[in-house]
């Protein structure tokens, strides 16, 4: 893709921030996400669309592992 998609970003985004208000335990640490986000959008202001689609891929992992830890020390 050579050009930005604001469209398809935004869509993008949505999806994935959808997962992980879905996903993430309530009682976690939102710090946990903040090194993905903000990826995600030096990504957007660079215009690296790679590198953006792989920041929110990387932050649907962090919420999916979060999700993952809370249910392990919950059992």
């Amino acid at each position: 893709m050579s050009a930005w998609d604001a469209e398809l970003a935004f869509e993008r985004a949505r999806v994935a921030y959808r997962y992980v208000a879905a996903t993430f335990p309530d009682s976690a640490d939102l710090e946990i996400l903040a090194a993905y986000t903000a990826a995600a959008h030096e990504a957007e202001r660079a215009g690296d669309w790679p590198a953006y689609e792989e920041a929110l891929h990387e932050l649907c992992k962090a919420a999916r592992a979060e999700a993952m830890r809370a249910k392990a020390r919950a059992a």
